[in-house]
């Protein structure tokens, strides 16, 4: 083969790869533009708007807004930190000098060939 049909090849490859890239980016790209009118759709349906969060009780006294219950979720948490703050996660690391190790010898490393 001739270097002229080499090039043309390398080419005819690159132009095949790079038409693959882009044309996968702008399928993405109408891919992605769907989803969102998808999800306005969704969201524009009567009786999907989101309301105020309130919980009930299942007696039905009162109702738990957002107010008490990031209340007790602090409440909780604040529990739960005072039992980490009561651990101890001091660690020490003691240096051991070893004149000799054979895990750092350099003598191991060397290998010697016999030749027969």
């Amino acid at each position: 083969m001739d270097k002229l049909s080499i090039l043309g090849q390398g080419a005819s490859i690159a132009i095949l790869g790079i038409s693959v890239v882009f044309l996968s980016l702008v399928i993405l790209f109408f891919g992605m533009k769907l989803f969102i009118r998808l999800l306005q759709i969704s969201k524009s349906k009567p009786g999907a708007e989101q309301q105020g969060i309130v919980i009930t009780q299942k007696t039905g006294k009162e109702p738990i807004t957002g107010e008490i219950a990031a209340a007790i979720s602090m409440a909780i948490h604040k529990s739960r930190e005072e039992f980490h703050n009561l651990e101890q996660t001091i660690i020490t690391l003691n240096r051991i000098t070893r004149p000799y190790s054979p895990w750092s010898s350099k003598i191991h490393g060397i290998r010697r060939f016999v030749r027969n």
